[in-house]
């Protein structure tokens, strides 16, 4: 469990750990396997994702889609293991959850309404994994998982990003990523061209040009 802990704990702060990547062309599949990770480790991640918008604001859809299908992988792995070790890997993974109140809730959920259960809680802020090893447990089938996680992901994540997308602001964006990103976050630069010595070329009176 501390191993469980300690990589929960580096999920939380990895957006600002690993700001550089956010200028490469993988940084979607970067928040797709960060969302993969904290659905296995029953970790929030919608602190994450907003962390991930912050660093590259005007990607926001596209960063939110590949988390929701990273986050609906990361569920259907996790039913595949219950539907096939059962109830010995739910003790040993999450102790005491057989106990809990959303466990109840979730069997009567499944229970009345089906798959539409599992959409519901996973578009809402609610803890999915109880309802998620309950589907498991009854048979639900992996793309049923798969499909149910990812309409409820897509309509959480997509909201969830455009609102921090709205209210961080371009300003976020470079305190994240560091000075090295005032650059090409369209700061001013001198629009003179140095010449010999140091000195700024002279320019035409007429065109402007050095």
């Amino acid at each position: 469990m501390k191993v469980f802990s300690k990589v929960a704990d580096l999920l939380k702060r990895a957006p600002a750990r690993f700001s550089s990547a956010a200028g490469s062309p993988l940084f979607p599949l970067f928040g797709a396997a960060l969302a993969f990770a904290a659905t296995l480790l029953a970790v929030a991640f919608v602190p994450v994702l907003c962390g991930l918008v912050a660093l590259k604001r005007r990607h926001w859809p596209r960063t939110a889609i590949y988390c929701a299908i990273g986050s609906a992988l990361g569920a259907t792995l996790m039913a595949w293991l219950v539907a096939q070790y059962g109830t010995q890997v739910v003790a040993e993974y999450l102790p005491g959850i057989a106990r809990s109140r959303e466990w109840a809730a979730g069997l009567r959920w499944v229970e009345q309404y089906g798959f539409l259960a599992l959409v519901a809680v996973a578009g809402l802020p609610l803890s999915q994994t109880p309802v998620l090893i309950v589907c498991a447990l009854l048979g639900m089938s992996p793309a049923q998982v798969f499909a149910s996680v990812l309409i409820g992901k897509l309509a959480k994540y997509l909201v969830s990003a455009a609102s921090a997308a709205a209210a961080l602001g371009p300003a976020a964006a470079v305190r994240l990523a560091g000075p090295g990103a005032r650059g090409s976050s369209g700061s001013p630069r001198s629009s003179s061209t140095p010449g010999r010595g140091g000195r700024p070329s002279p320019r035409c009176s007429r065109c402007g040009s050095a």
